[in-house]
């Protein structure tokens, strides 16, 4: 068995270490892109969804107030003993009732829903940062100590190549030629 080993290229070392490199950027680029928009759907609940209904739900008290005093007003309408039914007044009173109650329920529902997210987001930043300290820390390293390996190895097979390029080289030989007769 040979003291040396038969190395004769660091490119297989080299193109992992390139190859390492690309999954870095391109797992980083989609961890930020994945934040990002769990950012943005956090913030659409817990902010622009409540704003949203509770606007709703003022409205709905301006129509049920509309509702219930067109009501009051044809129900204090009276022509001589006729009392009108006021039918369509109080189906607008119902449904303004109605949709007042849908919209409460919507914005208690955006509330539950905020929690969940805001658990998942918490779960989901949890389950990822294995992965992030791998893409900051452990790549990194990795992709370092490849570096180093590579200028190792490559000087490792520069200096094996001289071995096998001195010991082929012709000896100067040590005894002297026979000097010729004029």
């Amino acid at each position: 068995m040979s003291g040396s080993a038969k190395i004769t290229s660091t490119d297989a070392v080299e193109n992992f270490r390139l190859s390492l490199i690309k999954f870095n950027d391109n797992a980083s680029r989609a961890l930020m892109a994945v934040d990002e928009q769990t950012k943005r759907a956090l913030h659409w609940f817990e902010h622009e969804a409540p704003t949203e209904w509770n606007m709703r739900i003022r409205k709905c008290h301006e129509e049920v107030a509309r509702a219930r005093a067109s009501l009051e007003t044809a129900m204090a309408k009276k022509v001589g003993d006729f009392r009108p039914s006021c039918a369509e007044e109080k189906k607008a009173l119902m449904a303004a009732q109605r949709k007042l109650a849908d919209s409460q329920q919507m914005l208690e529902t955006i509330r539950l829903w905020t929690i969940r997210i805001r658990q998942a987001c918490d779960d989901y930043r949890g389950g990822v940062m294995g992965l992030r300290t791998t893409l900051d820390v452990r790549i990194p390293d990795t992709v370092a100590m490849l570096s180093r390996t590579v200028r190792a190895l490559d000087a490792y097979t520069e200096r094996e190549r001289e071995k096998v390029d001195s010991s082929s080289a012709p000896k100067p030989s040590v005894t002297p030629e026979p000097e010729s007769k004029p």
